[in-house]
C-alpha cells in the first residue's frame, strides 16, 4: 500500500498532486477546486486543502533549496525578472510583484552539466533582491548576466554602459 505523504490525513498522494497542479500550474484557486469537486459529489473542505498545500510546499522546500544551490553554484548565471499581478487580501486590487528567474545553462560552452532554472519572488524591482540572492552564493570568479529593459548606446570603442540589453558584469 502506498504510504500517505501527510500524517493523519486522508489525502492520497494522487489527490495532493492534483490539487497542487491545479493550484500552481492551472491557476485554479482552492475555492474553485472545491466547487468543481462538489459538482462530482465530492466534498473537499477549503481549509483542509489549504493545509494540504502548506504540507506540499514544506515537502518541496528540500528540492527548491537544492535547485537554488545548484543554479547559483555555476560559473555563469543568467537572471531576469518579470511582473506578476498579486492580489492583496481584502484589497480587491492587484499590485505588481516580481518573479526573478535565474538560469544555469553552459551546454553551449561544452559543459555536460544539466541546465537548471530557479525562481524567486519579490514585491518590487529593487536591485537589493538579485544582489542579496546572488552575493552569498556566487563564486568570486563567476559572471552574472542580467537582462534589463533599458538599452543605452555606447560610444564606439568604449565598453557599453552598465544597464544595456545583456550586461556581463563580473561579480566581485
Amino acid at each position: 500500500m502506498l504510504s500517505l505523504l501527510i500524517e493523519r490525513s486522508i489525502a492520497h498522494p494522487s489527490q495532493l498532486a492534483d490539487i497542487a497542479l491545479s493550484k500552481f500550474a492551472d491557476h485554479q484557486p482552492l475555492y474553485r477546486q472545491s466547487e468543481i469537486a462538489g459538482r462530482d459529489g465530492v466534498t473537499l473542505d477549503r481549509a483542509s486543502m489549504d493545509r494540504w498545500v502548506g504540507h506540499i510546499v514544506e515537502l518541496c522546500l528540500v528540492l527548491v533549496e537544492a535547485t537554488q544551490r545548484y543554479v547559483l553554484a555555476g560559473g555563469k548565471l543568467h537572471g531576469d525578472d518579470t511582473t506578476v499581478p498579486v492580489l492583496t487580501p481584502g484589497n480587491r486590487k492587484a499590485t505588481s510583484g516580481r518573479v526573478w528567474v535565474y538560469v544555469r545553462d553552459d551546454r553551449r560552452s561544452g559543459s555536460t552539466e544539466p541546465a537548471a532554472v530557479w525562481f524567486t519572488y519579490s514585491s518590487d524591482r529593487k536591485g537589493v533582491h538579485p544582489q542579496s540572492t546572488t552575493e552569498a552564493s556566487i563564486k568570486k570568479d563567476s559572471t552574472l548576466y542580467v537582462r534589463t529593459e533599458r538599452v543605452e548606446r555606447s560610444t564606439p570603442g568604449q565598453p557599453p554602459p552598465h544597464g544595456n540589453g545583456m550586461d556581463a558584469s563580473p561579480r566581485e
